[in-house]
């Protein structure tokens, strides 16, 4: 992920199918990530999307009984899906404002 700040990961295949699972890391992230699951995809068991947001250091977003999370399954546009990246901007907005203040922003501030 270079250069990236923050990542979204929406209903993964469980790596375990594909014996993926010992190409992936297995460790917490170097950015900000999201994994979006449902507790009735086919693709990934919830335990195991549970599992890999604990590894990974993502914050899990349970979308519930979704059953797969794409536009073949009628989740379509998605509106939920564009507001959890507008949140997850305006987290790093917020992370980042430190580093965007003027000095006399941060001397005022102390």
């Amino acid at each position: 992920m270079p250069g990236a700040r923050a990542a979204r990961t929406v209903a993964p295949a469980d790596p375990l199918k594909f014996g993926a699972s010992a190409a992936l890391p297995c460790e917490r992230l170097p950015v900000a990530t999201t994994l979006v699951a449902s507790r009735t995809d086919p693709w990934m068991p919830f335990g195991s999307a549970v599992n890999w947001s604990r590894v990974w250091g993502s914050q899990l977003v349970d979308l519930g009984d979704a059953g797969h999370i794409n536009a073949e399954s009628g989740h379509g546009a998605w509106p939920l899906g564009r507001h959890l990246v507008e949140r997850q901007i305006q987290r790093l907005h917020r992370e980042r404002r430190i580093e965007r203040a003027h000095p006399l922003e941060i001397s005022f501030a102390n």
